[in-house]
């Protein structure tokens, strides 16, 4: 099956059901869930556009990753009250580190070239990495504290214990990321 086909069916397999809980939701009078979902709708429309119209697409096994993971944080820990579970908040947060030490690298190559970027030595590249992993858990919990704070979400749990473990399980993640990237760099060479 062709990378494109399975990453439609990836899309199709997250939204719908993403779709049909936020209609249950608004029709239940819950615009909180409602909301995120529509969020969630936005979200996943926005990356099928770019992948559509941008030059600088993501890798198909890397988008349907993308799509998989929404569904996780939202269809199932959301909609489906996984985050009750304990730690499947943390291993989201870690494979969230992975996903966006993957996306800082491949920005980098796109953005860069690779003639450019195989100069660079391992040292900078992980630190790009890490700081950029930490830069989106960062953002990530500012937008966690602003859906807590003016649209009544509960993500933070009212807790900075659990921003700060949402960030170092990131920075895990991110870590985890630069193992597998030098792994595969020095095989490579």
């Amino acid at each position: 099956m062709q990378s494109k086909t399975i990453e439609f069916l990836t899309f199709s397999l997250v939204f719908i059901p993403i779709f049909i809980w936020t209609i249950l939701y608004f029709s239940e009078n819950n615009y909180t869930k409602g909301f995120m979902g529509i969020l969630s709708i936005a979200l996943l429309t926005g990356l099928a556009f770019w992948q559509k119209k941008s030059a600088l697409k993501f890798p198909s096994a890397f988008i349907s990753l993308i799509y998989i993971f929404i569904f996780a944080a939202i269809g199932l820990g959301t909609f489906g009250g996984f985050y009750k579970l304990t730690g499947y908040d943390d291993v989201l947060h870690f494979l969230s580190g992975i996903l966006t030490g993957y996306a800082a690298w491949f920005l980098l190559l796109s953005l860069e070239g690779e003639k450019t970027v195989i100069q660079l030595s391992h040292k900078f590249i992980i630190l790009y990495l890490i700081a950029f992993v930490m830069a989106a858990a960062g953002f990530w919990e500012l937008l966690e504290f602003a859906g807590d704070t003016f649209l009544n979400f509960t993500a933070q749990g009212r807790d900075h214990v659990d921003t700060m473990m949402d960030m170092i399980d990131g920075l895990l993640g991110g870590i985890t990321f630069c193992f597998i990237f030098i792994y595969f760099r020095k095989k490579r060479a």
